[in-house]
C-alpha cells in the first residue's frame, strides 16, 4: 500500500484514515501489516488486513499513535462504514457539532449516519480503528435500526468494551498482535449465519464501487426486485436507504479527491456527480460541518487530520 506524502499528512486518525483494503491472502504476512510514518514526525499509523475468514465482513484495521505536548482538537467526519475507535489508555472528549452535549469515553462507535463531532485528547493518544461492513456491525451490535444516530461511547452498544477489551489490546506487545486478537474476537462475534443475502451484499458493494453513482431503480431491477422492496431490505442491513447511502459514498469520494489531488473544487464537483461547485459546498457544510475549501486548507503543521477550527473557517 503506497500513499503520497501529502496524503499521509492529511489522513491519519481520521475515520477513513486507511484506504479500506480487501485482500484474499490465506495468512497474514509482513506485507499485510505496514507502517505509514516518518521518523521526524510525532505520529505513527499502522495498517493491518483482517484474516481471510472475516475479510469480507471486516474491511480493515488501523493502529494510530501520536505524542505531543499540547491538547489536540480535531473535526472528525464519519464515513459510509460503521467504524469502531478503540482507545488504548487514552480518553476522548467528544462534542457533537449539532448540539451542546459533551461526553468523555475511551472508545467510540461511529455509525454511517452520524454527524461530525469535535474530538479532543490531551496530547498522548493510542487507538485502533476497525472498519466494518454493516452486516458485521449488525452481527455484533444488533439490527441497524437500533444503532445510535450519533457518535456514541462504544460500551453503549457493545458490552465487551469499556475496560476489558481496551486493556487486553493495550497489553499486547505489537500492532500485529492486536490485529490478530481482533481477528479472533470478531471472528467469534460474527456468525456466518448473520450475513445478509448475497443480493443485498452485492448491492451495498456496488454502491461502494460506484462511489454513489448508482440509480436505485436500476439496482432494484438488477436484483429482480421492485424499488420499494429493495429500499426496505437495504435499509434493514445498512441503517440507511440506498439513496442516503449513495449520498454518503459520493461525499466520501469527494473527500478522497480533495485529499489526494490538486483538482479544483469545480472539477471535483463534476467528477463526483454534483450539479456544480455550490452543490458540493452545500454537501460539505451539511455532512462535514465545513466548506470544501476549509477542508483542504485548514491543517495542522505537525499532525495529520482536520483541526476543529475548520468548522469555523469560511
Amino acid at each position: 500500500m503506497t500513499y503520497s506524502a501529502d496524503y499521509r499528512s492529511r489522513c491519519a486518525f481520521r475515520w477513513d484514515a486507511m484506504s479500506v483494503t480487501r485482500h484474499n491472502s490465506r495468512q497474514r504476512s509482513a506485507q499485510q501489516v505496514s507502517y505509514i510514518v516518518e521518523k521526524s514526525l510525532p505520529w505513527r499509523l499502522q495498517v493491518g488486513v483482517p484474516a481471510p475468514s472475516i475479510s469480507g465482513d471486516v474491511f480493515g484495521y488501523s493502529g494510530y499513535e501520536e505524542h505531543v505536548t499540547r491538547p489536540v482538537r480535531r473535526l472528525e467526519i464519519g464515513t459510509p462504514y460503521p467504524t469502531l475507535i478503540i482507545g488504548l489508555g487514552s480518553e476522548f472528549r467528544v462534542s457533537p457539532i449539532s448540539s451542546r452535549s459533551t461526553f468523555t469515553c475511551q472508545s467510540l462507535f461511529v455509525g454511517p449516519a452520524t454527524s461530525p463531532v469535535t474530538v479532543e485528547h490531551g496530547g498522548e493518544l493510542r487507538c485502533v480503528e476497525v472498519t466494518l461492513s454493516p452486516w458485521a456491525a449488525a452481527a455484533i451490535f444488533g439490527p441497524a435500526r437500533g444503532w445510535p444516530e450519533h457518535v456514541a461511547s462504544l460500551k453503549e452498544v457493545w458490552q465487551r468494551a469499556g475496560g476489558e477489551l481496551e486493556e487486553s489490546l493495550a497489553g499486547l506487545p505489537s500492532w500485529a498482535a492486536r490485529f490478530e486478537m481482533l481477528d479472533h474476537i470478531l471472528g467469534v462475534e460474527i456468525s456466518p449465519t448473520c450475513g445478509p443475502p448475497s443480493k443485498l451484499r452485492w448491492a451495498w458493494n456496488e454502491l461502494s464501487h460506484l462511489g454513489g453513482d448508482a440509480r436505485v431503480n436500476k439496482l432494484a431491477a438488477s436484483l429482480g426486485w421492485s424499488a420499494r422492496h429493495f429500499i426496505s431490505k437495504f435499509e434493514e442491513i445498512a441503517g440507511l436507504t440506498p439513496k442516503t447511502q449513495a449520498r454518503r459514498w459520493r461525499f466520501h469520494k469527494a473527500r478522497t479527491y480533495l485529499d489526494q489531488t490538486s483538482l479544483s473544487l469545480a472539477e471535483v464537483a463534476a467528477l463526483c456527480g454534483y450539479s456544480d461547485q455550490s452543490h458540493l459546498t452545500r454537501e460539505f457544510q451539511e455532512l462535514g460541518s465545513c466548506t470544501p475549501a476549509a477542508y483542504r486548507a485548514v491543517r495542522f503543521s505537525d499532525l495529520p487530520g482536520l483541526p476543529a477550527e475548520a468548522n469555523e473557517a469560511k
